[in-house]
């Protein structure tokens, strides 16, 4: 960064806007060296890399390789930066990631960063959440889920997605389809990752937060899933533990966050809403929360 090397890879890439091998690097570039750096992502956002970054997205929308290194720079720029965000938002990005989105469903790579950079830019913006939401992004999320249900990244991704338009477009996403698609692939990973189980029970607690999503969400059994979910994973903590001490393993444990937001579902699932609190007696998840 302080070498000037943020500076000259734009410069590069806007020398040869027509270059797709130089696309692919400076893209690749600019996610890597604005990853969790602040400075590099300032530097980066002054010399115009949000602009670059649509600009290359609208010139190459149609390859994969490109759309996917150009939307992973996306996120790595715009993460935890709110002034890169709004650069973001202002050269029309939320509109070209949804065309992208769109025109690459197919591709677990290409539907990963994109709903990862869409999150990023849609967290807490309802103007932005309400351009993607109008542009389809619905409809893509769905197609995402279902095509690529067997791999976690995806459905990760997608979680992250939902929670951050749930903030402002809740009731958009109950319409779409999009609560039988998580909970599709929630069922698909419940018994076999704790991680996709902690972001499915996750994105399920941010839309069940509108009246109208509680119902269809318990229609759909997430009062099922989230239960099962909480006796699963919070009563295997313990043994979990051991193991990790046994082996001298440093993997993550997410069995704590399964424990959080699955309580979370719970509560939100049964605000007001007397045939889910019911449901969740039924199942257990009295005797599973204490």
């Amino acid at each position: 960064g302080t070498s000037g090397a943020c500076e000259e890879v734009l410069l590069c890439l806007n020398k040869h806007p027509d270059s797709a091998a130089l696309s692919v690097a400076a893209c690749n570039a600019i996610g890597s060296m604005s990853s969790s750096a602040e400075f590099n992502q300032q530097r980066f956002g002054k010399a115009g890399a949000c602009e670059t970054i649509v600009h290359v997205l609208q010139q190459f929308s149609d390859s994969t390789l490109i759309c996917k290194w150009a939307c992973r720079a996306v996120h790595r720029l715009a993460e935890g930066n709110a002034a890169q965000r709004k650069l973001f938002a202002d050269c029309g990005a939320c509109s070209i990631l949804i065309k992208v989105f769109c025109l690459h469903t197919s591709s677990d790579e290409v539907c990963e960063q994109c709903c990862l950079a869409i999150s990023i830019l849609t967290d807490g913006s309802s103007a932005n959440a309400e351009i993607v939401v109008n542009d389809g992004a619905c409809a893509c999320l769905v197609a995402a889920l279902m095509i690529h249900i067997k791999l976690p990244l995806v459905v990760v991704s997608a979680c992250k997605m939902i929670c951050a338009l749930s903030t402002t477009t809740n009731e958009e996403l109950g319409n779409a389809g999009v609560v039988e698609g998580l909970l599709t692939a929630f069922r698909e990973h419940l018994s076999r990752s704790d991680y996709v189980s902690y972001w499915c029970c996750r994105a399920i607690a941010c839309l069940a937060v509108h009246p109208k999503n509680q119902s269809v969400l318990g229609a759909y059994q997430a009062c099922e899933q989230v239960s099962t979910a909480l006796s699963t994973y919070v009563h295997s903590e313990s043994i979990f533990a051991k193991v990790l001490i046994s082996t001298g393993s440093m993997a993550p444990n997410h069995y704590l966050d399964v424990a959080i937001w699955s309580s979370n579902a719970i509560s939100q699932l049964s605000l007001n809403n007397s045939t889910n609190s019911v449901r969740f007696g039924e199942l257990g998840a009295c005797e599973s929360l204490v």
